[in-house]
């Protein structure tokens, strides 16, 4: 596990999300029967498809593809379009860069940036150095 805080920091930062729900880690079946260590939460997008969930260990998300990434093995975070993005660009050690769907989202700030905030705290990503986040940042009126 990359972080004992990893159940605490889905609790405070995804949980105000209304795509999010905290899950009981015997309850349901994860997407596709992936497991990451203990299943913390889910996150359903607008409509019900594109399904991430949340692992202690990682991420497990469908639509095109059944797709997870243990967080030890991202090395960066991503958005794709600044506050407006619909999506969290994961950057694995190896240099592939995979697309989680993040849909959600009410007013100006779409769920994608509490994602980007929650992945870069797991994995101790320096949100103050990131060159996107210098943009979004930029780009609020």
């Amino acid at each position: 596990m990359i972080n004992q805080a990893v159940e605490v920091r889905a609790k405070r930062i995804l949980g105000r999300l209304g795509g999010y729900e905290s899950v009981d880690d015997s309850a349901r079946q994860p997407v596709a029967g992936v497991r990451l260590g203990k299943w913390i939460g889910r996150y359903s997008n607008p409509g019900g498809m594109d399904i991430v969930d949340v692992f202690e260990d990682g991420l497990a998300w469908d639509g095109d593809l059944t797709r997870s990434v243990r967080y030890d093995q991202i090395s960066a975070v991503n958005v794709s379009d600044g506050i407006d993005s619909r999506a969290v660009i994961l950057t694995k050690a190896d240099g592939e860069a995979v697309r989680v769907t993040i849909a959600g989202g009410e007013g100006r700030i779409r769920d994608s940036m509490e994602f980007y905030r929650f992945v870069s705290r797991v994995i101790g990503w320096d949100i103050r150095n990131d060159s996107s986040r210098k943009q979004v940042v930029a780009m609020r009126p």
